[in-house]
């Protein structure tokens, strides 16, 4: 009686072990499956969701270059949240990518990109202008200089001019809208010219007058005044009751510069070419 009471105590210990097995071992490969997802199935991946495999890889982002803006960059490319002078874009073209930096090739953030139509002979024959559907599209560049345009009216010729109110205007390229993507030079931004003197009467008295400086040989159609203002192509200053005026950051070009004073007729320099290495002009009006 004792052996065989024994004999029933180890088989039961016996079966007892064998089902704790076989329940840590079903344990160990629900842990594993949780952690290694098949076909069709997540798992955990500290926390995120890891896409289901579709067969096809993600692209590779663009390799970012602060001297070159290409398609790829679309996506790192945002808004500044700046109110724009003009609509960004109204057509079907493809994007226009582009870059402004300063004189150490360093990006210039918050600089006004203005594009301007440029007319063509049988335009400017039959006399467009801003009445007539002149188009004209701003942006502002981000922290990293960059800026785009898209949806151009296609095949339209525009000029680039580039603002920013720590420097100079500067010009870029005609470039013409196209359906495809095209990346254009980069616009650097420098100090410019300074043209400062005194107004006075035909006495010799100073007069506080309005001088306004406004660029020569735009191809923008007829002058708009308040856009040139905005866009930098237009600046105007106040003489001081001594009649000294100072004009300051001018891109090299050709001014019409202006001077006038209630009581007196305007004062008008059609002309005042800014160019060479002297970057200080005198002119007394």
């Amino acid at each position: 009686m004792l052996v065989t009471s024994n004999l029933r105590q180890r088989g039961s210990s016996g079966t007892l072990f064998l089902v704790l097995g076989l329940l840590v071992a079903a344990a160990v490969g629900y842990l594993l499956l949780q952690d290694d997802p098949g076909p069709g199935r997540t798992g955990s991946t500290g926390g995120q969701t890891a896409p289901a495999d579709n067969g096809s890889e993600a692209p590779a982002p663009a390799p970012a270059s602060q001297l070159e803006v290409r398609p790829g960059d679309r996506e790192i490319l945002r808004p500044t949240g700046r109110t724009e002078i003009a609509p960004a874009g109204e057509g079907s073209s493809g994007t226009i990518f582009g870059l402004v930096l300063d004189t150490s090739n360093l990006p210039v953030r918050g600089a006004t990109v203005a594009f301007n139509q440029v007319l063509k002979p049988e335009e400017r024959f039959f006399g467009a202008g801003p009445e007539t559907g002149l188009k004209r599209f701003t942006k502002a560049t981000n922290k990293d200089g960059r800026y785009w345009f898209d949806d151009l009216p296609p095949g339209t010729d525009f000029e680039v001019w580039v603002h920013h109110p720590e420097y100079a205007g500067a010009h870029g390229q005609v470039v013409t809208s196209l359906p495809d993507d095209q990346t254009i030079n980069v616009v650097v931004l420098r100090p410019g010219f300074r043209v400062a003197g005194t107004v006075n009467d035909s006495g010799g008295n100073p007069l506080a007058a309005t001088v306004v400086m406004q660029i020569h040989g735009n191809t923008f159609g007829e002058e708009d005044p308040a856009y040139d203002q905005a866009v930098g192509r237009r600046i105007e200053v106040q003489a001081g009751p001594d009649g000294r005026y100072e004009v300051k950051r001018l891109t090299p070009g050709v001014w019409k510069l202006t001077a006038s004073h209630e009581g007196y007729a305007d004062y008008l320099e059609r002309a005042l070419v800014l160019n060479g290495e002297e970057t200080v002009v005198v002119k007394d009006v």
